[in-house]
This record gives structure tokens, sequence and C-alpha cells, in this order.
């Protein structure tokens, strides 16, 4: 009754508040079309694809008015200037004066299981839920948004609480767990707790007023409040795909709408801007429209929110069109790199200038809308048109000639390009003018250069001559000079001098390295021009020939000069052999040590030059050698090591008296000898033909021992005793023996005994070393053989006989070719078969034996105990009778050779009726004397057998009457 009367109130008091003047809202209905089209075009923003749209979980045209479009909010009190409005009743009525306190309308439709969740203990009535599947471009998803009600203010805090939520669902990037429907429709925190979901009692004038819009009497909006402008924020992993749902709906009733204002194109998630556009290469700072060869190029440019942490490369899906990549314009690649820290990258394609009228051309390319179009499959396609360039053109006024003094004008135009042109008049380098159109007063012959450039920056040039009538000017004679030498050239007949290598004065100093004609322009009120050519001599080609460049000291060689007419020679340090030959042009020397001789040269034109060559005394090497080991053995090896000096080229002549020799040049090389005795080892070096004295050493080669050996037998069973004999010959007197044996067996002494305890095959080594340290050794491969051993083994079945089963079966299972076998079974009894059975008479425990023998008469035995036990007996009958006829009255257990009985009786509760620790006495079925009821009791034996074992028994045993 309450919440009715307030609908009738509110009313009236709306006529009595205040209206401010501002545009309605605007909200236009979306009976009849599809959810894709509204998420589509109303609400996704950048770096989103959006698929399986579904309203009310329909992805049909949408049959109720509960969502909608709204605009004109930038002249409301919303914040909001348009997007998607999605209700809990009709969306028209969102629409403004706020005239009422109690508009509504009840769509009959069900409630949402996540609203209920944010409001435990409502109930949550006519929910409009939108859902849509989506593909984030980067790692934040984000949209603003307002909810309002029409449950504010007056139903603060009672029994309705209308509510909303974003509800998200996909991979958390924080944790890698699933988002389950986690709600991302939030207020601040700060100041709210994390996680506070936004509804009537949540939001209003008194909790959290600070995003909060009291709306009463507002003339744009109907709802009596809302919240201000809030920010729904997921982090998301790009490229995968998320789900999102946003709902709203009534609680505790079906009446009195709220609505949720969604900010067109603000459900973004970043992602890449593509934009187009051209480059002009200006001169003038005019801008182009289109793009032509050589003048302006197409800029596409790939465009973050937010500068990238890491480098990302984004793959061109298409490059085409009738211009060809990196012919008709440069090359570029088929990716397009954002560098770490920046948020944009482009595609520059500039036109090549090639001169080729081709008429139009277009590139084509097809461009990825985001980092995830790999996945989504949606590309845009860019067009750019490449226009021919009409090459530049220039023409000037005829070659002309003019008295001195004399003024005219010189004209340039242009065609082709693109203008307007740009004109530069210069004269040797120096601008005479920047006009079409110069007038000039030249004082000299000149050519005049023009300069054209047009719009593009192309250029082009073209010259005309103007001829002046020269004045007389003379440069003097020609003249001669040595290279190196200097000259003064003076000018004269005019008042000013103007030379070609710079100077200005009339006499100028010269020193050309290359004959060279000079030009002299002599001015007064015009010039005139003469020139003077220096001819350069070169200085002669003074050689020096020696018969010998390198000497050993005491020779001498002869020096050879050329290339001039006279010469004169110095040596340093001085020579004495030169004297008397300095200006002879072939000489002969004998210095004593390494000597530069030098010579001067004088030509025909008086020109000099100087050479000079140095003559090498070589030093004469040496031959000293060491023998490591000038005592050793018979083919053993020693050393050589060359301790004299020589250069790396230097010649080295051995002799090693018959020695085996491996080694090169100075070595060292190591000697072998064949036979014991003393030989001499000669060493000659020669060095750049230099040869030393000759060095010799001796060396003493000693005898080796002479290895033999004989055993007293060669094979037999194991353990196998062997005496071994030494037949050596040549050994010293205190010569040292060592045998090994070829199991790991050793011995010192001339002629040792082994025992061989295992079965193998041998091999015996003898090693002698004579007192002279000379030594030798003598092995004789499987040698000794000491025949295999068979293994005797055998298995018996049973594992134990009884008294009652006291039959035997044994089975031998012995290894190694048997082809004997001796049986004892322990009880006098013997058998000569691989398998038999034995029947024992008696319990107890007997030695079995069993002795194999292969074909070498190698034995080998084992024995094993055989119990035969005595047996036992255990019975628990199943039911008794106690009624007093002596028949089955008493539940007996009955056993032989058993021990350590006990006995349990318990009813069908768990409850002891009857226990003993005596076989002989059993149960008579009474219970505390009186007889107990007939039924089935559970009975629990434990008890030990024959053999010590523990055993026990559980069963049923019945009681029957």
């Amino acid at each position: 009754m309450i919440r009715f009367f307030l609908s009738l109130l509110l009313p009236l008091l709306l006529l009595w508040s205040p209206v401010c003047v501002q545009a309605q809202l605007q909200v236009v209905p979306s009976v009849g079309q599809s959810p894709e089209d509204l998420v589509k075009n109303v609400l996704i923003g950048q770096g989103v694809t959006v698929s399986n749209v579904k309203f009310n979980n329909s992805a049909n045209n949408i049959n109720v008015n509960a969502i909608g479009t709204f605009s004109n909010g930038n002249t409301t009190n919303i914040g909001l200037s348009g997007g998607l409005l999605l209700t809990s009743g009709s969306a028209m009525i969102a629409i403004g004066p706020n005239n009422s306190a109690s508009a509504g309308q009840n769509n009959g439709l069900p409630g949402d299981p996540q609203l209920q969740l944010l409001i435990p203990g409502y109930s949550v009535n006519d929910a409009s839920v939108l859902t849509f599947d989506f593909v984030p471009e980067s790692d934040t998803v984000e949209f603003r948004w307002v909810f309002g009600s029409e449950e504010y203010p007056e139903f603060v805090n009672t029994s309705f609480n209308d509510v909303f939520g974003f509800f998200i669902s996909g991979i958390d990037p924080a944790t890698w767990t699933q988002y389950n429907n986690k709600n991302i429709a939030l207020i601040p925190s700060p100041p709210a707790p994390a996680n506070t979901p936004v509804t009537i009692d949540n939001v209003n004038h008194n909790v959290y007023s600070q995003f909060y819009v009291n709306n009463a009497g507002g003339a744009t909006i109907q709802y009596d409040g809302f919240t201000t402008v809030l920010t729904a924020k997921a982090a998301v992993i790009p490229c995968l795909t998320y789900s999102i749902k946003i709902a709203v709906a009534d609680a505790g009733d079906f009446i009195y709408d709220s609505g949720v204002f969604l900010e067109e194109n603000s459900f973004n998630s970043g992602g890449i801007t593509v934009t187009q556009s051209v480059v002009s290469n200006s001169t003038s700072g005019n801008s182009f429209s289109e793009v032509i060869e050589g003048c302006s190029q197409a800029k596409i440019v790939f465009r973050f929110p937010e500068p990238v942490v890491d480098s990302l490369v984004i793959n061109i899906a298409s490059i085409g069109g009738t211009a060809i990549n990196g012919v008709d314009y440069t090359w570029i690649p088929n990716t397009v790199v954002f560098p770490a820290g920046s948020d944009s990258a482009f595609i520059l394609i500039d036109p090549i200038a090639d001169g080729i009228t081709e008429g139009t051309e277009t590139v084509i390319l097809i461009v990825p809308r985001g980092i995830c179009s790999f996945m989504t499959g949606e590309y845009d396609t860019h067009y750019v048109d490449i226009i021919d360039y009409t090459p530049l053109l220039a023409f000037t006024s005829n070659d002309t000639a003019i008295d001195c003094g004399a003024a005219i004008n010189l004209t340039a135009s242009a065609s082709g390009g693109i203008g307007p042109y740009l004109y530069s008049w210069t004269n040797g380098g120096v601008s005479v003018g920047n006009s079409d159109t110069v007038n000039l007063a030249p004082l000299a012959s000149a050519t005049f250069m023009v300069e054209v450039t047009d719009d593009c920056g192309s250029t082009i040039y073209d010259s005309v001559e103007v001829f002046v009538d020269d004045i007389i000017v003379d440069a003097g004679n020609d003249t001669a000079i040595c290279i190196g030498e200097s000259i003064s050239l003076t000018a004269t007949g005019a008042a000013f001098y103007q030379w070609s290598n710079g100077g200005m004065s009339p006499t100028i100093t010269v020193s050309p390295t290359v004959s060279t004609t000079y030009y002299v322009t002599g001015t007064d009120a015009c010039s005139g021009t003469d020139s003077v050519t220096v001819t350069v001599h070169p200085l002669p080609g003074v050689s020096i020939t020696p018969s010998l460049s390198a000497i050993c000291l005491g020779e001498n060689t002869g020096l050879l000069a050329s290339g001039a007419e006279t010469y004169l020679w110095a040596a340093s340090p001085a020579d004495p052999s030169l004297s008397g030959q300095e200006t002879q042009d072939s000489i002969v020397v004998s210095p004593s040590g390494n000597t530069t001789y030098s010579v001067t040269g004088t030509d025909i034109h008086g020109c000099q030059q100087s050479n000079d060559r140095l003559i090498n005394v070589k030093p004469s090497p040496t031959s000293d050698f060491l023998i490591l080991d000038t005592l050793i053995c018979e083919n053993e090896p020693t050393t050589t090591l060359f301790t004299g000096t020589a250069s790396s080229n230097a010649v080295f002549d051995w002799d090693f008296d018959g020695a085996i020799a491996n080694g090169n040049g100075q070595g060292p090389y190591q000697l072998e000898w064949d036979n014991a005795g003393t030989y001499q080892v000669r060493l000659i070096v020669t060095d750049q033909g230099c040869p030393s004295l000759e060095s010799i050493r001796n060396v003493s080669v000693q005898p080796h021992p002479v290895v033999g050996f004989r055993a007293d037998v060669l094979s037999g069973c194991p353990p196998l005793r062997v005496q071994f004999t030494d037949t050596s010959s040549r050994v010293s007197t205190n010569a040292s023996y060592y045998w090994t044996f070829g199991n790991g067996g050793e011995a010192y002494q001339a002629s040792p005994s082994f025992n061989y305890t295992q079965s193998g095959t041998y091999t015996v080594s003898l090693q002698i070393t004579n007192s002279n340290g000379c030594q030798k050794s003598l092995s004789k491969p499987a040698y000794i053989k000491a025949h295999p051993v068979p293994e005797a083994a055998f298995t018996h079945h049973p594992p134990y006989g009884s008294e009652f089963e006291p039959l035997i079966k044994f089975y031998d299972r012995s290894i190694g070719n048997v082809i004997q076998w001796y049986w004892e079974t322990g009880d006098g009894q013997t058998y000569s078969d691989p398998d038999f059975h034995h029947q024992y008479a008696d319990t107890g425990r007997y030695m079995v034996s069993l002795i194999v023998q292969n074909e070498f008469a190698c034995t080998d035995t084992l024995a094993y105990e055989v119990w035969i036990r005595p047996d036992y007996t255990f019975y628990v009958p199943t039911a008794f009778t106690p009624d007093g006829d002596f028949l089955n009255d008493v539940f007996r257990v009955y056993g032989l050779n058993t021990h350590d009985f006990q006995l349990r009786i318990f009813d069908r509760w768990g409850g002891i009726v009857f226990e003993s620790d005596d076989m002989e006495r059993g149960w008579d079925g009474n219970i505390n004397g009186k007889a107990a009821p007939v039924g089935s009791y559970v009975v629990v034996i434990y008890y030990s057998d024959v053999n010590g074992l523990k055993r026990s028994h559980y069963g049923n045993v019945m009681l029957l009457r």
C-alpha cells in the first residue's frame, strides 16, 4: 500500500520541482533489429572483434523494447552523448522529464542466476540479458556506463534492490585460471571494498554518494537517480576469445524500471588504427592530393593508443596491384615493426621516377585491422594510385657577343614537371639572379648557368655563353724545371690579375709536379687572358743492381748503377774497399758487416736522384747438439736436441751412423740402432749458404735378453697347479723377472709355480730386465687351459613333504654339459639319473647331495636339506542342535597337532556369547544359563599349526532346536 501511495504522490511533488532547460534524452527502440547490429554498430569501439551476439539467449530480431539506442546525452545530465540502453522494462521510459516516481513496465521475463548471486535474499525478475563473445587486441578491455533506476531514492534499503552486472568469462592473465562470470560492474575501489557491485542499496544518496546523481525533477531523463559515469575494466590476453554478459533486472517485483546506459564505441581494447595520407616533397610547401612519381608518397600509419612495451611485428596480408613492388615504387617489406616504446609504425609507398610513361598504376595493400586479424580474419584494403611524372625541360637565350661594358638580358623558361618553377643563375658558381630573366653587363667572356627546380624538387640545367672583347695580357715565355723545384712567373698588360692557381699579383711562384700551363686573366675595364707552360723534367730513375745482396763474411760482391749520366758513391758505415771507385758506375766491395751503399746520379737536364742498397753480411752458423741418452738398449730410441745457432732456413746435414732416424731439419730426431755397439752422430749446418764446423757425439747401444719359458702341464681341472721354467738367454747375473699368469696373479722369481682356481684360458707373460736396464718380454696367448667345472643345482617338489604325502620329486638343474650324476637322498638311498622320485619312510630333515661330472672329468657337489613334516587336521561345524537329545548338542571344534587354541562366538549385535581356549570345551547353546535364540552366530578362531604358523578362521554357525 505504501509503494502504491508513493507512486501517486511523487508525480505531484515533481510538479513543484524546478525543471532544468535541457534537451530530452532521445531513445530509439530496437524492435526488429538484430542483437549483432546493436552491438557492432553502437557499442563496439577500437580493438575488439565480436561474434555470437544474443539478447535474452536469441540471435534473431529483438522482439521486446527493453533495449534501444540513446543519443543527445551530451546535452543531458547523464554524462554520455549516446550509446546502447538496456532496461528491466521499456527503453522508452528513460525519456525525460522526471515526472513520475514509479515509471515501469512488466515484461514477464525470468531473473538471472548471476544477478541473483549479487543480491542474496532478493528475488530477481524481468532480466534483460545481452551476451556476446569478443577477441581483444590488447591486454585490457573496458567500457563506460551509467546505471539509473526508478527505485531511487525512496526504496533504498527496502525489499526492492534492482541490480545489474557485467559478467566476463575467459582466461585471467594474472592467474591463468578462468574468469567464471566475474562481475566487473563495480564501485571504484577505493573507496569501496574490492568487488562491490552496483545496486540500489550500494550506491545512493547515503552510501558512496560521490558516485550518485539525484535526478528528482530532472528535465531530460525519467529515472529518479543514476550513477556518475563509471568504467568497467578487465585484464585479458590479446587474441583469446572471451565472453561477456550484460544484464539488468528488477529485484523484489516486476515494475519500477532500471536501466544501464552503455557509451557508444566505448567497448574497446586499444587495438590498432590505420590511416592513409599523402606526403608531399613540395619545395614550396604545397600539399599534393595525388601520389606522383618522385613528388609525393602514400603513408599508411598503424597506431596503438599507448606505446608497446616490447617490439611488435604485424604481417601485411597482401601486396599487389598493377604497380610492382621494388620496380614502380621503393621496395616495402611484408611486415610492419613497432619498436619497443613506440605507439606507431608506418608503410611508405614512395614511387620511383623512372621517366617511363606508364599511365596510372595502383598499389593494393591488404592490411590487418589489428594484431589478432590472423585469427579473426578482419582486414582492410588500401588503394594507392601512382601518377606519371612528366620530365622537366628548360630553355635559355642563344649564345651572343657584346662589346666590353655593354649590358644584356638573359632569359630562361621551363615546361613539364610540377610548377611553380624556381630559377637560379650563376657564373662560375657565383649567383647572378633568381628570376627567369636577368640583366647583366659582363666585363669578360663568360658562361652563365641557369638551374630550374620544380615543386617536386626536380632540377634541370642549361647555359648561355656571352663573348666580351678582351684586352692583351702577356704571361711571359714558356720555361722548364726539374721536379721538386720552384720558378717565378710574371704577367704584364693590365692593372689587376687573376691566375688560374688563385694568385692575384703580377708575379707568382709555382712548384708544379707535372708539366703545367698557367692561365692569367688581366683586368682593367675589361679583361684579357694569356698562358705560360712550365715543363717539369722528371728526376733520373737511378737504380742499383748487386751481383749478391747477401754474402758470407770474407766474400765480395759487385754493385752496378744505371739510369743517369754520372754517379757518386758513398758507404755507411765507411767501407775501405770502396776507396778509388766513388765515381764509377760499377764497383766491387767486401764489407765486414751489414753496409748500405748509396749513389747519386745526374741526367742531361742536371736533375739528380739518389738510391741505396743494403748488402747483408751473413753470420756463420754453429752445429752444436745434445743426445739425451748416450747409453741405450737395442731397438730403443734416444733423442737429439740442436743447441747451435742457425736461422729457420738453415740446412742440417746429419750422419746417424746407420740408425733408424725419425725427424727433420734441426730435429729433434729419435734414433734407434738394431745391434749393440758404439756409434757416432755427426752434424754440419749450412745457413744462407754459409757452412759451420762439424760436431760429433758418441752413443753406446746395449744388448737385450732373449726371453723363453715352458710349463710342466698345459691343461687340467681347477684347482690346477702349474710349474713354470725359465729358458731365456743373454740374461745378466742380476736380472729381474716379472711373471703375469692371465688372471691377475704375478711372480718375481726365475721359475715359479702357480695354482689356477678358476676355469678359463689364460695368457702367460714373462718380462726380464737386465742389469743394464735393457728389457724384453714374451707372452704366450691361451697358454694354460683350466677346464670348465660344472655347477651342480637341483630342485624338488613339493618344497617339503608330510607324513601323509612323503613322496618328493627331484630334478637336476645343473649347468655345464653334465654327463654323470650321483645322488644321495640322506636316508641311505642313491641314484644315478638326472631326475627321479623318492618316498621317505618317516618324518624328519634329510640332507640330499648331488655330485655332477662333465666331459673333462671335472666335478661339483651341492647338498640341500629336505623336510618331511608331520601333518595336522582342523574341522569347524556349521550348525548344531542343543535340544537335549545327546546328538550334536554341543558346538565343538576338532583338530590334530594344533596349539594356542582360542574360540570366540558373537551374536548379531557383536556381543560375545561364548569363549574358550580349550578345544575339548564347546558351546552348549546357552547364554548366561539360558537357551540362546535360534539363529546364525559369528565364529572367530585363532590357533597355531604343527609348524608353529599362526592361523585364523572366520565363519558362522547356525543354532537350531
